[in-house]
């Protein structure tokens, strides 16, 4: 598998959710958290701001201040899915 294809595999970004919310000290473990789970009421507006800038800087991603929001980032699943959709938009630009 390339790296252009795992950087934009929904299961990779998953992990790399996964992995960076489990490095955050403040919030609950996330272990056992489903991938349809609110987020809302664990994150709040800076661990927030810290997950958008690691997945810009990991994934080469803008995220404008109008697509911040629950819509896209209530659960790791609609993380996962803006951001698959967003790199494979960059991608076909």
């Amino acid at each position: 598998m390339t790296r252009d294809r795992q950087a934009i595999s929904k299961e990779n970004v998953k992990e790399q959710i996964r992995a960076h919310l489990s490095s955050i000290e403040d919030l609950p473990p996330i272990g056992d958290l489903g991938d349809d789970e609110a987020l809302e009421g664990i994150l709040d507006s800076i661990n927030m701001l810290e997950l958008v800038s690691a997945l810009e800087d990991r994934f080469s991603v803008r995220i404008v201040e109008d697509e911040l929001g629950w819509e896209n980032f209530s659960t790791i699943n609609k993380i996962a899915t803006f951001l698959t959709t967003k790199k494979l938009d960059q991608s076909a630009s």
